[in-house]
């Protein structure tokens, strides 16, 4: 029976997603990804927003899809800085009963809070005129 057990799985070379997990080597940079599909996302936006302009009569099925995928990109952004305020939050009380904040953490954090809720803010501006054309299409 414990054969049959040490067979079962991916085994040891493959403990991870992407494969096996070397605690030497640095984690991937998300936020390059992140950012690539968030420049895609805002040139489709502004590519209908360009069309408008225009007097091109988009019809909803090729607006509704990007107007989704922004407000859904937006409420990732409030997420975020809904765990950002979290951490401030527990790193602020860490400090008033003396335990040790790491260094320059608090600063980060209030920076990307500030990024984060300065994109969400930007990409709802440049939604609002579309999520209007789409809700009036759907009446």
């Amino acid at each position: 029976m414990t054969e049959i057990v040490k067979s079962l799985g991916p085994g040891v070379e493959k403990d991870g997603p992407l494969g096996p997990w070397n605690p030497n080597e640095s984690p991937a940079n998300n936020r390059l990804l992140v950012a690539d599909d968030d420049r895609e996302l805002l040139d489709r936006i502004q590519a209908l927003t360009d069309a408008m302009a225009e007097g091109a009569a988009l019809p909803r099925s090729e607006m509704e899809p990007t107007v989704t995928d922004g407000y859904a990109r937006a409420l990732e952004l409030d997420a975020e800085c809904l765990r950002i305020e979290a951490r401030i939050d527990a790193l602020t009380q860490d400090s008033v009963e003396g335990l040790s904040v790491p260094r320059g953490e608090m600063t980060a954090l209030h920076r990307r809070l500030q990024e984060a809720s300065a994109q969400s803010a930007e990409l709802r501006a440049m939604l609002a005129p579309l999520r209007k054309i789409v809700s009036r299409a759907a009446a």
